[in-house]
């Protein structure tokens, strides 16, 4: 770009945002513009960019693939981005230039180019089932799935509490995949409560949360948490056992390692165990990406119910991809 009317350009500020309710605020001095580029690393038929001007919405639009966007000396106040379905990592790149109105009317351009190859590192935070299309230039991803909780047993009518529901086993693979390829990802629902009263009933197994190639192979399994049973007359009831981990056979995995759910604990919900740092798992922003998932409290045990009260619903489970690092 020519330098023509362009009295000062300041430093690139590159940011990490998420694709949720992002609000790229572009407040500044009289004559100063912005040139921005969003890189989506990743297609996503939800995502919506709204742009305003002085407060007032001046254009809108919906990205369904890989997309890089670059604004160059716009005078948009606001940019704001929203997938309501998913929750993954966009990169912003702004930098703020001080231009003369001449400049504006000669350079201001938006322009849209499809990327063909994914570069960087993204993510996608999966909370009910849906397919998912492999970024262009992603031959490798990293996936943890967290299975649903167990609900927790009835209370008897009287005297004893139910059982509490066990949690979501937590599973972590690295696979090798093919850009393009669709995956189906299932997220695995929390189990119902037990019915407090004379006749407790036990807690409902909670879903698996799995992650399947085009061809029904598993790439990543997380098993479900087990429901508590119900009191009787004579004693609370049993705390669900916690789940086994099954690791994946699927020839696209190059790595997996998982921990089984936690047991459940009476009246206290089991929480979903946490993946060790270090040598287990290759990865550099691991704690960013699993403290998400515990922040939701996924796939955790419902508490078993109080006397005469019914148990507490499991946490649904929850699928986390990421790439490049």
């Amino acid at each position: 770009m020519s330098t023509k009317g362009i009295l000062s350009v300041g430093t690139p500020q590159i940011k990490v945002v998420p694709s949720q309710n992002t609000v790229i605020d572009l407040k500044r001095d009289p004559g100063y513009y912005a040139n921005i580029k969003i890189i989506i690393n990743y297609p996503s038929p939800y995502m919506t960019i709204s742009e305003y001007t002085s407060g007032n919405l001046r254009n809108s639009y919906t990205i369904d693939r890989p997309y890089q966007i670059t604004y160059i000396l716009t005078d948009d106040d606001q940019i704001t981005l929203n997938d309501p379905n998913n929750n993954y990592d966009v990169v912003v790149v702004v930098q703020f230039v001080q231009a003369t109105p001449e400049a504006v009317m000669l350079y201001r351009d938006v322009r849209f180019k499809a990327l063909p190859v994914t570069k960087g590192f993204g993510s996608v935070i999966f909370t009910a089932s849906q397919n998912w299309q492999v970024p262009s230039g992603v031959h490798k991803i990293k996936i943890i799935a967290i299975g649903g909780g167990g609900g927790g047993g009835g209370g008897y009518s009287s005297t004893y509490t139910g059982g509490g529901g066990g949690s979501g086993q937590i599973m972590y693979s690295e696979v090798f995949v093919e850009p393009g390829t669709t995956l189906s990802v299932i997220v695995g629902a929390g189990g119902i409560g037990g019915t407090g009263g004379a006749s407790p009933t036990a807690g409902g197994n909670g879903g698996a949360s799995t992650v399947s190639d085009p061809n029904g192979n598993n790439l990543c399994v997380g098993l479900p948490g087990l429901g508590g049973g119900g009191a009787t007359s004579t004693a609370n009831g049993a705390n669900a056992p916690a789940a086994n981990v099954v690791p994946s056979v699927s020839p696209e995995v190059i790595g997996a390692f998982g921990l089984p759910g936690s047991a459940g604990n009476g009246l206290y919900p089991a929480s979903a165990p946490v993946l060790p740092i270090g040598n287990v798992v290759s990865t550099t922003n691991i704690q960013t990406i699993a403290y998400k998932a515990s922040a939701t409290n996924s796939g955790a045990g419902g508490a078993g119910g109080a006397v005469n009260s019914n148990g507490n619903p499991g946490q649904p489970g929850e699928v986390i991809i990421w790439w490049g690092d």
